[in-house]
């Protein structure tokens, strides 16, 4: 998925999609033209229990 933010762009991929657990990889280009490819975002939920 790519959408616009803020005058940057994003890519984001899903590896896991859990109730508990998200974990994606995302790549964003910010207004200045520099990119970042590859960083990744651990979602945790608690409260599920």
């Amino acid at each position: 998925m790519r959408k616009k933010l803020n005058g940057a762009y994003s890519r984001q991929n899903n590896f896991i999609n859990r109730p508990w657990l998200k974990v994606q990889r995302d790549m964003v280009q910010l207004p200045n033209g520099r990119v970042y490819d590859e960083y990744y975002v651990f979602l945790v939920l608690h409260g599920l229990m």
